[in-house]
């Protein structure tokens, strides 16, 4: 399992690339949301793309998503994020963390197919 990923600033987002084997543990939630907020006060841009080929490998309780929605907002209570996981289906733990995640400024949705995502951002033209 991997914990590593690429990130670059492609204009008018922040892309994150997560490995088909990205594990989600408490150090790589932690270097995710750090490194977002760093791209964030560095090319002052606050909607992200973050896709994997697959699912990330993950073993969450509700705590962990609630530590994940506060490291977000951490990083920006204005980010606006898009997962973009193929076959992925949220889940109660999911749920829980846009809904937290939301109460404190932070926008993120899950979604199946990047065009969906793109669209949902803002990256198509319209205003997100």
């Amino acid at each position: 399992m991997s914990t590593s990923f690429t990130l670059d600033f492609a204009g008018d987002y922040i892309n994150v690339q997560l490995p088909a084997d990205y594990e989600i543990t408490p150090e790589s939630r932690l270097a995710f949301w750090t490194a977002i907020g760093e791209a964030h006060k560095k090319y002052d841009c606050c909607r992200v793309l973050a896709a994997s080929p697959t699912p990330p490998t993950r073993n969450m309780k509700q705590s962990a998503s609630l530590k994940s929605a506060f490291q977000a907002a951490k990083a920006s209570s204005e980010l606006r994020v898009a997962f973009v996981f193929p076959g992925y289906s949220t889940d109660a733990t999911t749920e829980f963390f846009i809904n937290t995640a939301y109460k404190m400024g932070v926008r993120i949705e899950f979604f199946t197919d990047r065009e969906a995502a793109v669209k949902w951002l803002g990256l198509d033209g319209e205003t997100p």
